[in-house]
């Protein structure tokens, strides 16, 4: 199920490109791959968040 998407965002197809072109990286992986990203990045940004006392209006 995970291979056709992948397929999609594989360079060198339109996709990838614009992304890359904006500056990310384009990487293909497993929903628990992907799981694993948005839990380390929701910590590492939260941490950050919280350090600087940011909050919502």
């Amino acid at each position: 199920m995970n291979a056709r998407p992948a397929q999609r965002v594989s360079p060198p197809s339109l996709f990838a490109k614009r992304w890359e072109e904006i500056g990310s990286d384009v990487v293909g992986g497993t929903p628990e791959e992907f799981d694993a990203l948005v839990l380390s990045e929701a910590e590492r940004l939260g941490g950050i968040i919280r350090n600087l006392g940011i909050q919502l209006d």
